[in-house]
């Protein structure tokens, strides 16, 4: 015996207004009934819930102190994909012209490319130590003037900023870490003549940082003498030490 046909009621049923945003509400239904079906009413509760959209700030961005600070980008994810979003600069305890220091990044404000952020949940994601801002190293020497092989090359200089001012003191400890050869990979542990930089560590003299390089154990070229300053973390990407350079023949 074969089934019957299921009968299309939906021109019996009724549905209430429609819901158009958040939260929703409560729908009121009708079914009219036949001769085969009973007529029945009732209410359904609608509960229309937000999309989450997440906001994710690009970090890894490195500023040299006193530089002005350029927007932050982002994405957006969520529901319907990622789209791009354009995000201005925030960061705890970091003013525009922020010091010395890593920071952790958050979105301030920001554009969607499309849609409307009033039926999403929104989170906000911190890019931790997304902003690096350090130190401008000014040689107070010539770089480019060759100093003899096996001579002491006075090494000094200031921490500034970008504009050239100076912010070196006492309490910045600056500390030479190595020598290489210009674009050499590895480098070696930097001597000091007759022992003015204990533990590798510049002299401050009130204005300027100075290092006394023995250079009896280096051979001829463009040299580089990188270092370290407290309270400065790292400087641009990809490069783990501040430095300045020297050449000997």
């Amino acid at each position: 015996m074969e089934s019957p046909t299921p009968a299309n009621l939906t021109t019996l049923l009724h549905l209430g207004a429609g819901f158009t945003s958040v939260p929703g509400g409560t729908a009121h239904w009708t079914f009219d009934g036949n001769t085969n079906y009973n007529a029945a009413a009732g209410d359904a509760v609608i509960t229309i819930n937000k999309a989450t959209l997440t906001i994710t700030p690009n970090g890894g961005k490195s500023k040299i102190f006193g530089a002005t600070f350029s927007a932050f980008t982002g994405v957006i994810t969520g529901l319907k994909g990622t789209n791009a979003v354009t995000a201005t600069y925030s960061s705890t305890g970091a003013p525009a012209t922020a010091p010395v220091g890593s920071y952790d990044i958050t979105v301030a404000t920001y554009t969607f490319t499309s849609g409307s952020e009033a039926n999403y949940i929104v989170v906000q994601n911190t890019a931790a130590h997304g902003l690096v801002v350090t130190y401008n190293v000014c040689a107070l020497y010539d770089q480019t003037q060759p100093k003899k092989l096996g001579s002491t090359v006075p090494v000094k200089f200031q921490l500034c900023d970008v504009n050239g001012v100076n912010y070196s003191t006492s309490s910045t400890v600056v500390h030479a870490t190595g020598v290489a050869v210009v674009g050499m990979p590895n480098n070696i542990t930097p001597d000091d003549s007759g022992n003015a930089n204990p533990d590798n560590d510049f002299r401050y003299d009130g204005t300027q940082y100075i290092f006394n390089l023995s250079t009896k154990n280096l051979s001829t070229g463009a040299w580089q003498l990188y270092f370290t300053a407290s309270g400065d973390p790292s400087p641009a990407p990809g490069s783990p030490v501040h430095f300045v350079s020297f050449q000997l023949k």
